[in-house]
């Protein structure tokens, strides 16, 4: 049996490809890790930091800020890594179209958003709901 191993970068992790005609021992190898990934990690860090920043603008912390800028630059990250993800798995297939015989390719992912940083823009909007009609500032109590 030829068992080989190829390992490629897809945004900021490691995918291993692993080639054999053994389907059960590939997905026990995908499956047996299913801790947080450090991306995912740093994704729930940045969504924290986002959150902070736009409640500090909201408190008059930071007035010169504005939520809105704020969640797209967010959002932009997002969508890059989005765009970036779904570009190295159409390269993988592509390059995987060369190789005669079936195949078959498992993504291994927390998920892959559609509408990337949907979650700070319904923040946003829940924030503004919470302030009083007469208020041009959410975080003030006038």
């Amino acid at each position: 049996m030829s068992r080989r191993w190829s390992f490629r970068g897809i945004g900021r992790s490691t995918c291993a490809s692993l080639f054999t005609t053994e389907c059960g021992r590939g997905l026990r190898a995908v499956t047996k890790d299913r801790g947080e990934s450090a991306a995912a990690s740093l994704l729930a860090s940045q969504r924290r930091e986002v959150i902070r920043e736009i409640d500090d603008i909201v408190r008059g912390v930071d007035p010169n800020g504005s939520p809105s800028a704020k969640a797209s630059a967010y959002c932009r990250t997002l969508r890059y890594t989005l765009l970036s993800t779904l570009g190295a798995l159409s390269a993988t297939v592509e390059r995987l179209s060369g190789l005669e015989g079936r195949k078959i390719l498992v993504y291994v992912s927390q998920g892959l958003p559609q509408t990337p940083g949907i979650e700070i823009w319904q923040y946003i909007d829940d924030v503004f709901k919470a302030c009083p009609p007469h208020s041009s500032n959410p975080g003030s109590s006038t």
